[in-house]
């Protein structure tokens, strides 16, 4: 067998500094969800910066709120408005109950009374129903 030629010191010394010089990479990733930037990020920004996304973020949120405020009001507004025609409705239906009782039909103003009465309540209870179950 033929001797192999050994290694000499420099080459040694060589292949220890590339091993050393091995480079690692790392890869770090941070995610975060919000309208703000956590606060270590939002800390790296500068002053004004800064200001200027949280004014942003306070003016988004304050527009929200506004428009929250205007349909909860228009809502209302609405159910108030349903009411009152629906009591006109009952009153009025009433009213042509009475009448057609007075001269001279009790018993179809009955009728009349009693399908005004339920038109009405069921009318509400298929609304309570629906509301209850999204539709």
């Amino acid at each position: 067998m033929a001797d192999l030629p050994q290694k000499r010191p420099q080459e040694d010394q060589q292949q220890e500094e590339v091993q050393q010089q091995e480079v690692r990479q790392v890869a770090y990733a941070e995610n975060y969800a919000g309208p703000l930037p956590p606060p270590d990020l939002l800390n790296q920004f500068d002053g004004d910066t800064r200001a200027a996304i949280v004014n942003d973020f306070m003016a988004h949120s304050q527009h929200r709120r506004d428009m929250e405020q205007q349909a909860l009001a228009q809502s209302v507004e609405l159910a108030r408005r349903g009411q009152d025609r629906a009591t006109v409705i009952a009153v009025g239906g009433l009213v042509v109950a009475s009448i057609v009782a007075i001269a001279g039909q009790p018993l179809w103003g009955v009728a009349l009374a009693i399908l005004d009465i339920g038109g009405g309540v069921a009318a509400s209870l298929l609304l309570r129903k629906r509301s209850r179950n999204g539709a």
